[in-house]
């Protein structure tokens, strides 16, 4: 299973799916249900949210694999030089992810009502990537 944001195709396998399954989707879904529970209840919210994770994380693969990195990056070598790119790629890749995962969700909107869905992805994806970016700095 290699699920997540777009950051997560920047990581090893063992390393996503551990990230995916105890931080991303909990985080995602408890932001969502928190913004949206009167809209989708908990196995819709989870699907919602496993659904645009997994187009997100192909969009991940995708970019990665037409993106040239220099090898230091895929390293993380804890250099300045190197741990500022990391951010600027946090950075963008959180907005991706925010995008796509905000875009796959709004194709249900004719069956669920939303309300401010882009608030709400961009909440759940700032959550989940603070998380994530500590785990990797933790792990570091």
């Amino acid at each position: 299973m290699s699920l997540a944001n777009v950051v997560l195709a920047t990581q090893i396998p063992y390393v996503m799916v551990a990230l995916f399954c105890f931080l991303v989707v909990p985080i995602e879904v408890g932001c969502f249900i928190a913004f949206q529970r009167s809209v989708a209840g908990f196995w819709a919210s989870l699907g919602l949210i496993a659904l645009s994770n997994a187009v997100s994380v192909v969009a991940g693969y995708i970019i990665m694999a037409v993106v040239p990195v220099p090898a230091g990056f895929a390293e993380h070598e804890a250099l300045p030089p190197y741990f500022r790119g990391i951010i600027v790629g946090f950075v963008a890749a959180f907005f991706l992810s925010w995008l796509i995962e905000y875009s796959v969700v709004r194709l249900f909107r004719r069956r669920f009502a939303f309300i401010r869905l882009g608030r709400t992805m961009g909440v759940a994806n700032a959550a989940s990537y603070v998380v994530v970016f500590l785990a990797m700095l933790w792990r570091s």
